[in-house]
C-alpha cells in the first residue's frame, strides 16, 4: 500500500486525501488546526457564472468543469446532498439603483459574449421571485445554473469519512524528499507527499525548487446571521443566493435551509484583521437589499486569507524527488476554492498516483 502524506486539512487537502484513501492509499493528513482557514469562512457559492470576473476567461472553463464534477464527488463522499447543504436554487443578481444597473448591464453583455445562460429581470419582477427583497430595486438577472454548499458541513463530512486515525494534528516544518518533519522534530517517511497547505506553504522548508508556489493573501470579511425561529415558521427569508451591487459596492447574501445566512464580498490585500468599516458596509448594503436581515441574530464574523497566485489560476505540480517518491503541490484557488475543489483535488490525486512529472493541465 502506498503511504501518502497530505499537508493541509482545508477543503482541498481533505478532498485530495479522500480521493487517495478511496484509491487505496494509506493516507495521513497533517494539520494542527483542521478546517480553520479560508474553508471555514467561505460562503460556499458554486457559481461559475456569477463569480467569473472580467479578464478571467481562462479560468471560466475550469470553474464550469468543477461545478459539473460536484455530483460525482458527493457520491464518492457518500453523503446525501442535504447533509452538506448542497442546494440548487440559483442566483439572483440585483442592481440597487440606476447607476448599479449600468454595471449589471455590462455584466450581462459579458455573459452574452461568453454564451452564459441568464435571464434579465426588471426591478418589478424581483420581489415576485424573492418577496424579502426591498421594493424599488432597479433591475436584476437570474442565473438558474448556480448552486451552493455549506463548506463547514462539507469539510466536517470529509473529516468523518477519512476517520480520526488519518488526522495528525501537527504542523509540518520541513520536507526531506517525500518525508515530512513535524514541529516536534519527528521525521515521518512517506512514498508521496501532497502539499495543500494554502498560505502555510511558504512556511514549509525543503520544497523542491521547481514546485515553489508564490501566493499572495486576499483577505475578506464574512458575516453569519440566523433568521429567528419566529420568522422561520413562515418559511425561509430567501431561497436563492442574492448577489447585489449597492452604490457601486458588491455584497452577497447566501441563505441556508437551516435559517443561517452568510453575508460577504469584501476583498483587500493590505489588512489581515477584521475591518470594521468593511463589516459595516456589508451589513448596510445587505440590509438595503434584504431589509429583513435587520431582525436576524448575529452568529459570527470571520476574516481569512484566500491563497491567490499572481495570475489567479490554480496550480498543481508533481516533482519526482527520489526513485518512485514524489512531491505534489496544489493551491492558489483564491476566491473560488469551494467551487474548484472537486476538479483540482482530482488532478492532485492523479498527480500523487499516476501522473508524470510537471505542471498538470
Amino acid at each position: 500500500m502506498v503511504k501518502t502524506a497530505v499537508i493541509g486539512a482545508g477543503i482541498l487537502g481533505l478532498a485530495t486525501a479522500l480521493r487517495l484513501q478511496r484509491a487505496g492509499h494509506d493516507v495521513a493528513v497533517f494539520d494542527p488546526a483542521p478546517v480553520s482557514g479560508a474553508s471555514y469562512a467561505a460562503a460556499g457559492m458554486l457559481a461559475p457564472v456569477a463569480e467569473v470576473q472580467f479578464g478571467q476567461d481562462s479560468l471560466l472553463p475550469i470553474m464550469q468543469k468543477a461545478l459539473d464534477e460536484y455530483p460525482e464527488f458527493l457520491e464518492l463522499l457518500g453523503v446525501p446532498h442535504d447533509a452538506v447543504g448542497y442546494e440548487t436554487a440559483g442566483t439572483l443578481l440585483v442592481a440597487a439603483d440606476p447607476g448599479d444597473r449600468e454595471y449589471l448591464e455590462r455584466m450581462e453583455r459579458a455573459y452574452e459574449a461568453r454564451g452564459l445562460a441568464f435571464e434579465h429581470l426588471p426591478g418589478s419582477r424581483l420581489t415576485r421571485l424573492e418577496p424579502a427583497l426591498a421594493p424599488g430595486l432597479s433591475a436584476g438577472a437570474e442565473i438558474p445554473s448556480d448552486l451552493r454548499i455549506d463548506p463547514r458541513r462539507f469539510t466536517n463530512a470529509m473529516l468523518e469519512a477519512l476517520g480520526p486515525e488519518a488526522l495528525v494534528r501537527q504542523r509540518v516544518t520541513r520536507l526531506d524528499g517525500a518525508a515530512v518533519e513535524t514541529a516536534d522534530g519527528v521525521l515521518h517517511s512517506f512514498d508521496t507527499t501532497v502539499v495543500a497547505a494554502g498560505m502555510g506553504i511558504a512556511d514549509i522548508a525543503g520544497l523542491p525548487e521547481d514546485a515553489a508556489l508564490s501566493l499572495r493573501p486576499v483577505y475578506g470579511d464574512v458575516i453569519r446571521v440566523r433568521v429567528p425561529e419566529s420568522r422561520l415558521r413562515f418559511g425561509p427569508l430567501l431561497t436563492r443566493t442574492v448577489r447585489a451591487v449597492v452604490t457601486g459596492r458588491s455584497v452577497y447574501v447566501v441563505p441556508r435551509a437551516s435559517g443561517e445566512i452568510v453575508i460577504g464580498a469584501s476583498v483587500r490585500e493590505d489588512r489581515p484583521d477584521t475591518d470594521l468599516g468593511s463589516v459595516a458596509d456589508l451589513l448596510a448594503d445587505a440590509i438595503t437589499v434584504v431589509p429583513g436581515l435587520r431582525d436576524c441574530d448575529l452568529i459570527d464574523v470571520t476574516t481569512r486569507a484566500r491563497p491567490t497566485t499572481e495570475d489567479d489560476m490554480p496550480v498543481v505540480t508533481r516533482t519526482q524527488v527520489s526513485g518512485t517518491s514524489a512531491v505534489v503541490v496544489a493551491g492558489g484557488l483564491s476566491r473560488h476554492g469551494i467551487l474548484l475543489t472537486p476538479y483540482i483535488s482530482r488532478l492532485a490525486a492523479q498527480a500523487a498516483d499516476t501522473h508524470p512529472e510537471g505542471r498538470i493541465p
